[in-house]
């Protein structure tokens, strides 16, 4: 029985945000900044302290980077005027050649800025996700993230609404990966359920899908 999607829910309340915040396309002159933004977003999830260290933005930082560098399909940056405040991306699965140069790309710009240890750590960080992705066509949704200080605000919301959107004009039912148990509850508001449970560093990760809607 097919999971029933949930009508998104919008917390963009606050007039002055409300109208200032917009969504644009990702551009290559924006990927320092969102490459920080991304830092400030994860240096505090569990799998990024396994993998990093406690707190370390500078190696967090140079991950996205080359994550960002390598993106494959459309990304999306939230603007407060002109600070980007919010980042998603998704794109067309299963993850095959270009997931696995992106990969490699990712895990090459480790290995040259960290040590050996933390290399192999997100190495097998990335292959664990991988080996899991769903073998049907679907939507890879990530990373996205909301500048911390910024968070309950509504731009997630208006973030993942714009990219079920794109997803289901796509024709495609969406995956996503998150090791956060608080954003597991914010995905379910869009329609996705978690189809597995897994372990990657020692930390839990739910696995979870949104079937294509056609409303």
């Amino acid at each position: 029985m097919k999971p029933h999607i949930h009508a998104p829910r919008f917390a963009l309340t606050l007039p002055a945000l409300a109208s200032e915040l917009r969504i644009v396309p990702f551009r290559l002159e924006m990927l320092p900044a969102v490459a920080r933004l991304l830092a400030r977003a994860f240096v505090t999830s569990p799998t990024h302290i396994a993998a990093f260290g406690t707190f370390d933005l500078a190696r967090t930082e140079a991950f996205y980077y080359a994550r960002l560098a390598g993106l494959d399909g459309p990304g999306v940056v939230a603007l407060q005027g002109t600070q980007a405040v919010g980042f998603a991306h998704w794109t067309p699965g299963p993850q095959s050649d270009g997931h696995r140069s992106a990969r490699a790309l990712v895990a090459d710009a480790v290995a040259r800025s960290a040590d050996a240890a933390t290399a192999e750590r997100v190495t097998l960080w990335l292959d664990a996700w991988h080996a899991h992705t769903p073998p049907q066509p679907h939507a890879y949704v990530g990373p996205l993230a909301v500048e911390p200080s910024m968070r309950g605000l509504g731009i997630g919301s208006a973030l993942l609404a714009h990219v079920c959107a794109q997803t289901d004009r796509a024709g495609l039912p969406a995956y996503v990966e998150t090791d956060r148990l608080f954003q597991v509850a914010f995905l379910r508001h869009f329609g996705f359920y978690a189809v597995q449970e897994l372990d990657v560093l020692d930390r839990r990760h739910w696995l979870m899908a949104r079937p294509l809607s056609r409303a």
